[in-house]
């Protein structure tokens, strides 16, 4: 009777140790599952900034591939632009070329900023000292309309300019070498567009005054001068 008490203790002893281990290893798988919902979280996490990022870099892709497409396009049209200044240089030169006597006056030049200018001396386009127009002025004027004329999608400004010498002699009729060159200007304006087929609001006019040389070595006489710019807009 003793002998199976004690086996039947041994059995209840062995199925509670059985029990224990199982607890344990229950304890176990838990924490294993927990660590593994942690790290399934965290590569969640890493996959949504990863496709933050996959997104903010196809939209930089594709605003450089825009950017680089545009400065592309850009380049095509300063090719384009420069092309069409080149032969308007070559047209203009080779006009002047043919124009005739008294033409020798009128020369042709690029300004700083890469316009197409046309100079004509004071001497030749006006009275001395004063702004009335001459008429071998008038007949030079007529020439140089002829040549723009044939760019009416452009713009043109007057520029009058002087030498650094006060006015003396015409200080009656002009207050400084602004208003001089100002009034010069303004009659080659004034002529230019009683002539032309072309709109008058493509005409407009600056003055410079003494302060706008050809060159800080040129001679007062070539800065005393009228010049037409050919823009591109006011």
């Amino acid at each position: 009777m003793k002998i199976y008490q004690i086996i039947s203790l041994a059995a209840v002893g062995s199925m509670l140790a059985g029990c224990s281990n199982l607890q344990t290893e229950y304890e176990k798988q838990k924490m294993v599952i927990k660590q593994q919902k942690v790290v399934i979280q965290e590569l969640n996490a890493t996959n949504q900034h990863l496709k933050t990022d996959n997104v903010g870099l196809r939209t930089k892709l594709r605003e450089s591939v825009a950017t680089s497409s545009h400065q592309d396009r850009l380049d095509s049209l300063s090719q384009n632009y420069q092309s069409k200044l080149e032969e308007m240089i070559s047209s203009l030169s080779a006009q002047l070329d043919g124009a005739g006597s008294g033409m020798a006056s009128v020369t042709l030049h690029r300004n700083q900023t890469g316009e197409v200018v046309l100079r004509m001396d004071e001497k030749v386009v006006f009275k001395p000292g004063d702004s009335t127009l001459s008429s071998s002025g008038k007949s030079v004027l007529s020439k140089v309309l002829g040549m723009i004329e044939r760019y009416p999608e452009k713009y043109f400004r007057v520029d009058g300019h002087s030498d650094t010498d006060p006015i003396r002699v015409s200080a009656k009729k002009y207050s400084s070498n602004w208003d001089l060159s100002a009034k010069r200007a303004t009659r080659v304006i004034e002529y230019l567009t009683s002539k032309s087929s072309l709109d008058p609001s493509k005409f407009y006019l600056a003055a410079f005054s003494q302060y706008s040389p050809v060159s800080s070595s040129s001679s007062k006489s070539a800065n005393r001068r009228v010049e037409i710019v050919i823009t591109d807009g006011k």
